[in-house]
């Protein structure tokens, strides 16, 4: 896998989404609030915003009340914010929700050739409409919930071919924009568009 320090930074969600910004490449808006600092809900435009732990990994602190309206649900937002603060005493990132599909492209280093494998989609076509379609700490870890039992991957996803094409493109930035090697996944949020 890649180096310590690459897998530290790329752990840090706000620190990887400004080295990928500096490479001009595609991320959601979204603002980090420090162990302490409070919420200003000032900060964001009208529309949903999903909130999570900046530092941690596999959906921790992630479940489907992490995805909020704002500005109709600045209250929920703050509770959020704050217990994830007091829980994980970390900073917290509230960043734009990308509402319409899910994948994984997994990259591999092989022979010092960097090539992405097929893309999986997660399938979201249980979920009813009021559930957000996330894969959260249930759907990763709990075996009995209905997220874990309804998020299965398609393997390849459902993608025409030059969407296919960027898509991998932009895996393989990222895996440069952060220093990566032998291999990684780089997970993708698809809108409407």
């Amino acid at each position: 896998g890649s180096r310590t320090s690459v897998l530290i930074t790329a752990q840090d969600k706000s620190q990887t989404k400004k080295l990928l910004a500096e490479r001009d490449l595609p991320c959601p808006a979204g603002v980090t609030f420090g162990p302490k600092e409070k919420f200003n809900p000032n900060l964001f435009k009208n529309g949903k915003y999903i909130i999570k732990p900046a530092l941690s990994d596999a959906s921790e602190g992630i479940t489907a009340d992490s995805v909020v309206e704002m500005p109709t649900e600045k209250e929920k937002a703050k509770k959020i914010l704050q217990q994830l603060q007091k829980k994980f005493k970390q900073p917290v990132i509230m960043e734009q929700f990308i509402c319409a599909r899910e994948l994984n492209v997994s990259v591999l280093e092989r022979n010092g050739k960097v090539e992405v494998l097929p893309i999986a989609e997660i399938d979201f076509s249980a979920f009813q409409k009021e559930l957000p379609k996330i894969v959260d700490y249930d759907a990763k870890w709990q075996k009995d919930s209905f997220a874990y039992n309804n998020t299965p991957r398609k393997i390849p996803a459902d993608l025409n071919k030059n969407l296919s094409s960027e898509i991998e493109q932009l895996a393989i930035s990222a895996w440069n924009a952060l220093d990566c090697r032998d291999y990684v996944r780089v997970d993708f949020r698809l809108d409407e568009d």
